[in-house]
């Protein structure tokens, strides 16, 4: 299986990272990802970045997300 790719906010920074309303609770009830969960997080700017869910709320996760990367793919 693959992992999950999440679409969070730009810009996109290794670290710790919040994750409210619809994404959290797409993440939450219909992935039903649960902390210790690898996913992938991109933030619609062309950057990405492999993290780990380390926590899950009623509204919100957080996410440890490591190394950025950015993508100089553009359109062909």
């Amino acid at each position: 299986m693959s992992l999950r790719t999440l679409l969070v906010p730009a810009p996109l920074i290794a670290g710790e990272l919040r994750v409210v309303d619809e994404e959290a609770h797409h993440a939450r009830t219909v992935l039903r990802l649960v902390a210790g969960d690898a996913v992938r997080v991109a933030d619609g700017a062309g950057c990405a970045a492999s993290a780990v869910i380390i926590a899950v709320g009623r509204h919100d996760f957080r996410l440890q997300v490591a190394e950025v990367t950015r993508s100089d793919d553009g359109p062909a």
